[in-house]
């Protein structure tokens, strides 16, 4: 998986809906924390569901006890 090309397409479509610079740089660090992740596991972003980005988060709320905020932009995204 190609995480650093997948997050430069997050950020050009991120950029188009006119994001600020710092959502995009927070967002974009959710998005690649979860690639990362992800990509031990999937060799394609599209075997990526739903149901996986529900227990990474699960599991960055029990792991890390992050704050709503993160558990916001990891939800989003």
């Amino acid at each position: 998986m190609d995480i650093e090309n997948l997050i430069a397409v997050f950020e050009r479509k991120l950029t188009l809906q006119r994001y600020s610079a710092s959502s995009i740089k927070n967002y974009s660090s959710s998005v690649r924390s979860f690639l990362q992740v992800a990509g031990k596991r999937f060799d394609q972003p599209d075997e990526l569901n739903e149901n996986e980005i529900e227990k990474y988060v699960y599991w960055k709320i029990r792991e890390d006890n992050i704050s709503s905020f993160y558990r916001f932009a990891n939800v989003l995204f």
